[in-house]
């Protein structure tokens, strides 16, 4: 049976995993979206969520205090991680509509594990029934497909610095596998313009690479299309318009660039991914929820990669306890 809802998780906490030695978590977003959302495109109307401050217990260091923005005089305040948010989280996924698959971005080597890690604190479990996924590793997938140019982009770069970054963001650059290399991505730089659109009008619909999401580069400027209008006559004027009808449903009021396989990011952090697709920051980074909204927005970009990827690649999440 497909995967009904996705819930996205990301987790801020008081620093990395350190061997055996759990950090403790100060921020939990739950964030769900059906199948059919994922489908029609973002921001999806219907949005579950579940979004928790929590008191740590434990001292956050400076430098984290900076990253979260979550102070240790701010939490302190807060109720720490009990039995009565155990069953909220609960009673949120009864809403949903099984089968049900969590998201997390170095979800199995970062929030799974964290997340596990406080439910056993408590002696709970959660169902075998739900099962997760990794965003980085689906990511890493979906960049090394065959490109449709020749050559390929280098391999991605390791951060140096964890700290300069979110915790599960930048720890998931140490999954990177050394061993693959790849020759340097050519990159052929294209300035023709495109005609305006008269008697040509065909030639652009059979162009499977026509930029969708922005109708001044077909129409290059106010007088060429005064002049079209003025000398096409009234039937390519109504192809004109069957092309437009063409075009996807999915709504986005950014800039989108269709061909994310041939523009790989240097590395798979969550917001290097979302520069790439959106040439911009994330809204509300290093925040839970911010960056729970950031993976749903990257992965409605490439749903049917998505979801075919999670399909094919879900495990039960009780499976992804540390070791």
């Amino acid at each position: 049976m497909e995967i009904q809802t996705f819930v996205f998780l990301d987790l801020e906490t008081t620093g990395l995993i350190e061997k055996s030695s759990m950090p403790k978590i100060t921020e939990v977003a739950l964030v769900a979206v059906s199948r059919e959302s994922i489908c029609k495109g973002f921001p999806p109307r219907i949005l579950h969520k579940l979004v928790v401050p929590i008191n740590p217990n434990r001292i956050i260091p400076p430098n984290v205090e900076q990253i979260t923005k979550l102070y240790n005089e701010d939490v302190q305040q807060l109720q720490p991680f009990e039995n009565e948010l155990y069953m909220l989280i609960m009673y949120f996924l009864q809403r949903l509509t099984p089968p049900i698959c969590f998201a997390a971005h170095n979800g199995d080597k970062f929030d799974f594990p964290i997340f596990l890690a406080e439910l056993e604190h408590l002696d709970k479990f959660l169902d075998d029934k739900i099962l997760c996924i990794d965003t980085w590793k689906m990511f890493r997938d979906f960049y090394s497909q065959p490109r449709n140019d020749p050559g390929s982009s280098k391999e991605p770069e390791i951060v140096p610095d964890l700290l300069n970054d979110e915790y599960n963001d930048v720890l998931s650059t140490l999954d990177i596998d050394a061993t693959t290399k790849e020759k340097k991505l050519r990159v052929v730089a294209t300035t023709s313009a495109i005609s305006p659109c008269n008697n040509k009008c065909i030639e652009v619909t059979n162009n499977e690479k026509i930029e969708y999401d922005n109708e001044v580069e077909i129409l290059s400027s106010k007088n060429s299309m005064q002049e079209t209008n003025e000398k096409t006559p009234e039937k390519q004027i109504i192809k004109l318009d069957n092309i437009f009808a063409k075009r996807p449903i999915k709504k986005y009021n950014g800039k989108r660039k269709l061909n994310y396989v041939n523009n790989k990011p240097p590395n798979f952090k969550l917001e290097t991914i979302y520069q790439s697709m959106f040439n911009s920051d994330i809204k509300d980074k290093h925040s839970a929820e911010g960056d729970c909204v950031a993976m749903i927005q990257c992965i409605t970009e490439i749903a049917d990669f998505f979801l075919n990827w999670s399909s094919n690649r879900a495990v039960p999440l009780s499976c992804c306890r540390k070791m």
